[in-house]
């Protein structure tokens, strides 16, 4: 079971040394491999994600229509939000994990908003200051469905009337990113549902 959940900047997580009862998630921006010189190896789990320290909301998708993703491409998208979510099952399959470290570059937006989420969702106590916390990655983890709609009404129907692609060729780093362009966005619904449940309200 684990006890502890915590964020901090790389500045911190560059001087951790590994334990067999802590898991690590390294997140970077978009395009970026893992940090270098945080350690990788020695950890009871460790796996790293890349996506830019921003946000979007539905109106600007909608402001934005067919061009949304030229102006929001390295940005944190539905697939993001599943795989830190199979990160946390990933981790939850070792039972000898005690302990959640989460790191980005400053350690308050995107570190501080995977945190929240997770020590909001077990009932764990999470010491630092989250008023910063990345509302984009937040909102994915509550609920990876939240801009389906939206996408599916402004951009993807409004790039194939103007005969482009739906989506940017941008694929974010890991093999399960790929999930959203090897299924439909169905069974990846269907993956998320039948993992962790039905997606909870918008409201």
């Amino acid at each position: 079971m684990i006890e502890t959940v915590a964020f901090m900047p790389i500045r911190d997580a560059k001087k951790l040394t590994p334990s067999s009862d802590t898991a690590l998630i390294s997140i970077h921006d978009a395009g970026e491999g893992a940090p270098k010189l945080v350690p990788s190896t020695g950890w009871g789990y460790y796996d790293h994600i890349g996506f830019d320290d921003a946000a979007y909301s539905i109106e600007q998708i909608e402001d934005h229509g067919a061009e949304f993703w030229d102006y929001y491409d390295g940005c944190a998208r539905k697939v993001h939000g599943l795989r830190i979510k199979l990160m946390f099952k990933e981790i939850h399959n070792n039972p000898e994990i005690r302990h959640i470290k989460i790191h980005c570059d400053s350690g308050r937006s995107r570190s501080a908003a995977v945190a929240k989420y997770y020590a909001e969702e077990h009932n764990l106590e999470l010491e630092g200051d989250t008023s910063y916390a990345n509302s984009l990655i937040y909102r994915l983890l509550r609920d990876p469905s939240y801009f389906d709609e939206a996408l599916e009404k402004h951009v993807i129907k409004n790039n194939k009337a103007n005969g482009s692609n739906a989506e940017r060729p941008f694929i974010p780093d890991g093999w399960v990113d790929r999930l959203q362009y090897i299924l439909s966005f169905k069974w990846v619904d269907g993956i998320l549902e039948r993992l962790f449940g039905k997606p909870i309200s918008k409201d």
